[in-house]
């Protein structure tokens, strides 16, 4: 019985490990999470997120719950100015306006600050922080610098 077991783990370990997106962060704790699937195809829809138009430099965790339906996505990427403009505006009134706070801010969103990811914010620049429920699922918090061109956006989005 523990044979059996032990040759699904590695059975799935290994499929996971072929099946590995680039652009996804190398595994950030020992906790298990599901959070595997195409990210356009499964994982971008789950949380109800598309990425906006000029997106480059894609980055991505999906820390999802095997038990449940919870997870949180960590997105990150670069964008145009106008394509974040649009990409904002598709998530209604609730993100509007940001709040701005510095990166040094006691009430900048702990959750932004992923150093496994290379999260880190300058303490003196001001960030636009935008949050809200994209819908009755997802909750998200946007993070970005909006002097930088291009704009580097950072995202959480948790799936309740």
């Amino acid at each position: 019985m523990v044979a059996v077991i032990a040759l699904c783990v590695g059975g799935w370990l290994g499929w996971r490990w072929l099946k590995h997106d680039p652009r996804e962060y190398p595994n950030f704790d020992d906790t298990v999470t599901v959070g595997f699937g195409s990210l356009e195809n499964d994982i971008l829809p789950r949380y109800n997120v598309a990425l906006p138009c000029d997106t480059t430099d894609v980055h991505y965790a999906d820390d999802e719950s095997p038990i449940g339906s919870d997870g949180t996505l960590y997105l990150s990427f670069t964008t145009s100015a106008r394509c974040l403009r649009m990409f904002i505006s598709g998530f209604g009134d609730d993100f509007q306006p940001p709040e701005q706070l510095k990166g040094g801010d006691v009430r900048f969103p702990d959750g932004m600050r992923q150093q496994r990811f290379g999260w880190t914010y300058q303490g003196s620049t001001m960030y636009d922080i935008y949050a809200g429920d994209i819908d009755s699922s997802n909750s998200a918090t946007v993070v970005v610098d909006p002097a930088a061109d291009p704009v580097v956006v950072r995202m959480q989005v948790d799936h309740f």
